[in-house]
C-alpha cells in the first residue's frame, strides 16, 4: 500500500493546495506513482490549479457511495500521476466520516504516494484524515496569525498520537511585515522542518493558468530537496542545513538584483558620456537622429493603445467550456 500523506494548515490561504499539486508532481518526476486528492468537501479548488475543472464527472464521495467505480472518478494528469476530486455539492457534515479512511486505503494500493489536500481548520474532515494519514505536512506563512493556527494543529497531532509531521514555512519573502524566518521557527519549536519555500510569482501565475503540475520554479526546486527527502525517508534535514540553503539562495537572488541595477546604471552613464562627446563634425548626424526619434514618438502617440483585458473576460475565457455544459457543480 502506498504512503498516505496529508497536507494541513490551521488557516486557509497559506498555500496548502499549491503545495499538494507541486509536491505530487515532484514525486512523480522521480518515478513514483502518485495520487493527489482534494478532501475539502464543498469547497474544492485543487481542480482549478490543475486546470481540470471541466473534466470532473464523478468524485470521491461517488466512489464511497458506490455510484461509480474508481476509474470513473480519477482524472489522469500524466503517466503515473492522477487526481481524485472532492465533492462540491456536499460537506463533511452531510456525508459523515465513516468510510473515508477505508476508501483512501483501498485506493492507496495502486500508488506509491497518496497526498491529501485537507480542509483548512480543525473540523470534522480533518478528524477523519488524522485517522488515515501516516505523515503530515503542516503549512504556515511567517505571519503571527498563521503561526498560531498551525501551532494549534501541532497540538492536535499530539492529541491524536500522530508525531510524524513536518513544517513547511511557505511564502517567505512576500511581505516586509513578515516574521523573520528564525523567529518564526523558534516560536513553533517544531521537531521536523520539512523545508522553507520562497514566495514565487511563477507559482501564482501557473496556478491561475491551471498548469501548476506541468511547470518547475528554480527557486522552489532548490528548496524541494529537503522536503522530498523527508517524505521518502521520514527523516528531516537538520534545521541549520535548511536555513543555510535558504540563506544561500536568498543571498544569490540579492546579488543578481544588485548586478542588474549596476548594469543599468553603467548603461545610463555610457549614454550620457556619448552625448557629451558630440562635436561640430557629427552635429548634423545627431540632429538627424533626434528628428527620427521624435517622428517615432509622434507615430507611437497616434497609435491606439492596446485594449486591456478585464478580469471578468479572463474568467469567462477560462471557464467557457464549463458554462457551455450547463455550469453545474457536482
Amino acid at each position: 500500500m502506498g504512503k498516505i500523506i496529508a497536507i494541513m494548515s490551521g488557516k486557509g490561504g497559506v498555500g496548502k493546495t499549491t503545495l499538494t499539486a507541486y509536491v505530487g508532481a515532484a514525486l512523480n518526476r522521480r518515478g513514483y506513482r502518485v495520487l493527489i486528492t482534494d478532501a475539502d468537501f464543498g469547497m474544492r479548488d485543487l481542480d482549478l490549479v490543475l486546470g481540470k475543472e471541466n473534466d470532473i464527472f464523478f468524485d470521491a464521495v461517488d466512489i464511497w457511495k458506490d455510484r461509480c467505480n474508481k476509474d470513473n472518478a480519477m482524472v489522469p494528469l500524466r503517466e503515473g500521476f492522477d487526481f481524485l476530486p472532492a465533492t462540491q455539492s456536499r460537506r463533511w457534515e452531510d456525508v459523515g466520516r465513516k468510510g473515508y479512511g477505508k476508501l483512501i486505503k483501498k485506493i492507496a494500493k495502486d500508488y506509491d504516494y497518496v497526498i491529501i489536500d485537507a480542509p483548512a481548520g480543525i473540523g470534522r474532515g480533518n478528524e477523519a484524515i488524522f485517522r488515515v494519514a501516516e505523515q503530515l505536512l503542516l503549512v504556515a506563512e511567517p505571519m503571527w496569525v498563521s503561526l498560531r493556527a498551525v501551532q494549534r494543529v501541532m497540538q492536535l497531532c499530539h492529541e491524536e498520537r500522530l508525531f510524524n509531521y513536518g513544517l513547511v514555512l511557505n511564502n517567505v519573502g512576500r511581505s516586509e511585515a513578515a516574521v523573520p524566518v528564525e523567529e518564526a521557527l523558534q516560536s513553533l519549536q517544531v521537531e521536523n522542518l520539512a523545508t522553507i519555500w520562497p514566495h514565487s510569482a511563477n507559482i501564482l501565475n501557473w496556478s491561475q493558468a491551471g498548469v501548476l503540475h506541468e511547470e518547475c520554479d528554480e527557486a522552489i526546486e532548490t528548496m524541494m530537496e529537503p522536503l522530498l527527502t523527508y517524505l521518502e525517508s521520514d527523516t528531516a534535514w537538520e534545521e541549520t542545513d535548511i536555513l543555510e540553503r535558504w540563506h544561500s539562495l536568498f543571498d544569490v537572488q540579492n546579488v543578481d538584483e544588485e548586478e542588474a541595477i549596476t548594469e543599468t546604471d553603467t548603461d545610463t552613464d555610457t549614454d550620457e558620456s556619448v552625448e557629451v562627446a558630440m562635436t561640430p563634425e557629427n552635429k548634423t548626424e545627431t540632429i538627424e537622429l533626434v528628428t527620427e526619434t521624435q517622428a517615432n514618438e509622434v507615430e507611437q502617440q497616434n497609435e491606439e493603445p492596446p485594449k486591456k483585458t478585464s478580469f471578468g473576460s479572463l474568467l469567462k475565457r477560462r471557464f467557457a467550456s464549463f458554462w457551455n455544459r450547463g455550469g453545474r457543480f457536482r
